[in-house]
């Protein structure tokens, strides 16, 4: 074979070999490209007059594509600047998992004011609803409280407090959130419905779920 005939096929073969490196870099970098930061000030708080489940699903995702240290770092700073009490706390309960054979406690704010309470047990209630004050439907965060909470006694846990507990007693959690539309949530919403078949829900209380939703 001729050399030129050689150095045209070698040439080729490197065209080829360039194209596919940079396919190859491109898909790389799409795939683990930074999430931007999103505006924490959208999340707000537990109350259903203010509280809505998207901002809380933009911020979950950013944290988790975060190393785990920097994310609760992150955590921590919100949390020492004393206005994000309530936001920090369910972020906690979506970004912390009971280590195996543990347990994930509740944070210590009060009493509080369960959706379809009506006579049940309070014991009852805590077991019904884990992660309170929110509730995982499909990796959802639904508040499942009506109002806020009752304190008698003392001060309730700061989430500063709340957080340090979550790190040292508990796992990153392993549940890997996303970006939902607004159907998806709408159809977690049906499925958190159909807990309540046997405590129906007051008007007020359906509205207090879907004003989660807008």
């Amino acid at each position: 074979m001729p050399a030129i005939v050689r150095k045209t096929e070698q040439h080729q073969v490197m065209k080829i070999g360039f194209f596919l490196l940079c396919i190859f870099a491109m898909l790389f970098s799409k795939s683990f490209a930074a999430i931007a930061e999103p505006d924490f000030s959208r999340c707000r708080k537990y109350h259903p007059s203010t509280y809505t489940i998207t901002p809380y699903l933009e911020e979950a995702v950013w944290l988790q594509s975060l190393p785990r240290d920097q994310a609760i770092g992150y955590l921590r700073k919100r949390a020492n600047e004393g206005t994000h009490e309530q936001q920090v706390i369910i972020l906690c309960r979506m970004l912390f998992e009971a280590r195996p054979g543990e347990e994930f406690r509740r944070a210590v704010l009060g009493l509080p004011s369960f959706l379809g309470a009506r006579y049940a047990n309070l014991e009852e209630l805590f077991k019904q609803w884990p992660l309170e004050p929110i509730t995982l439907v499909d990796d959802i965060p639904f508040v499942i409280l009506w109002g806020g909470y009752a304190v008698a006694g003392g001060p309730s846990e700061t989430s500063s407090h709340y957080l340090e507990y979550c790190v040292e007693h508990t796992n990153w959690s392993s549940r890997r959130y996303k970006v939902v539309d607004k159907k998806q949530i709408e159809a977690a919403l049906g499925k958190l419905l159909q807990r309540f078949k046997n405590t129906p829900l007051y008007d007020f209380e359906i509205e207090a779920l879907q004003k989660q939703i807008q």
